[in-house]
């Protein structure tokens, strides 16, 4: 958009305006009365006829221009309008990804708080019963030792020390590696 600023060129035209200066330099030569009986009538209407056809051509270059300035008005409030909406539906759009990223980590929060719950469940009653079979161990020993070797208490043994051990590796499958305590109760048990 060009923009006109209509009083600094005043004293500019004036200086650059023809007809300005040639009539204006008559009347200060000749003051009023001689400047109208040196100048020729028919020039002088050509000359207003000419101005006034330069005037009426600048007022419609001016209403052309004003017109063109209104519509790029018109057009900078719509792209306006439009962009406020389109930052509003941006900003909602932004509000909704934060607000499905925060649901999103809370359940995985959750969800590793419920894993390491039942992971350390998990683990608690492994131990307890690794604890649990350490005491039938115990009793068994105790029995052997009072009873003799009787072929019942071997195969009870037997059995008691897979189910040790089965215990032991899934300990050791669950935590990701060697636990000092269950190598411990596994020199114990040798």
């Amino acid at each position: 958009m060009k923009t006109v600023d209509i009083f600094a060129r005043v004293v500019d035209n004036a200086h650059q305006n023809e007809h300005l200066l040639k009539y204006g330099g008559m009347l200060i030569r000749h003051g009023a009365k001689g400047a109208v009986s040196k100048m020729n009538p028919i020039l002088v209407w050509i000359d207003a006829t000419k101005a006034v056809i330069q005037a009426t051509g600048s007022y419609l270059r001016y209403c052309a221009e004003t017109e063109i300035t209104k519509q790029l008005r018109i057009e900078n409030e719509t792209l306006e309008k439009k962009l406020s909406l389109q930052l509003e539906k941006n900003d909602l759009g932004r509000q909704k990804l934060q607000k499905e990223q925060e649901i999103f980590l809370q359940k995985k929060e959750y969800q590793s708080i419920e894993y390491n719950k039942q992971s350390q469940l998990t683990q608690q009653q492994i131990r307890d019963q690794l604890a649990l079979l350490k005491r039938m161990h115990q009793l068994l020993m105790k029995q052997r030792s009072q009873s003799g070797a009787f072929g019942e208490l071997i195969h009870l043994q037997v059995l008691l020390d897979n189910c040790i051990n089965s215990t032991l590796s899934l300990l050791l499958d669950i935590t990701g590696g060697p636990n000092e305590t269950c190598s411990s109760d596994n020199e114990k048990k040798e």
